[in-house]
């Protein structure tokens, strides 16, 4: 379950992001994370709710931004974003030598 987990370090960013923008409390976090993190939105959402009083927070809504995956082909250098199904494959030259350029990213930014 790193929902739990990750919850707890959204409400972290969201707290210190807050406190350098000045405000009392946040009331929207936005997030941004990868489509293919493998979490459950809702499972996640769940948590946030459960802890964002602990925060500071306890009327914060979080908002919940995917971001799509880009691949890199290392045979051609062809960055692109791969196909639903999960299919890897270069779409220039078919090379399966591929890597994920993101979809590690949590970006969190907090309004009043």
């Amino acid at each position: 379950m790193h929902e739990s987990a990750t919850a707890y370090e959204i409400a972290a960013l969201a707290a210190r992001r807050a406190r350098e923008k000045g405000l009392s409390e946040a009331k929207i976090v936005r997030v941004r994370m990868g489509a293919w993190t493998g979490h459950d939105l809702d499972e996640l959402q769940e948590e946030f709710q459960k802890i964002r009083g602990q925060a500071g927070m306890p009327n914060a809504v979080l908002e919940i931004d995917l971001v799509k995956p880009k691949c890199r082909c290392e045979e051609c250098g062809t960055e692109y974003e791969p196909e639903a199904g999960f299919s890897l494959r270069c779409k220039a030259c078919g090379s399966a030598r591929i890597s994920l350029v993101n979809q590690r990213e949590l970006d969190v930014d907090v309004q009043a």
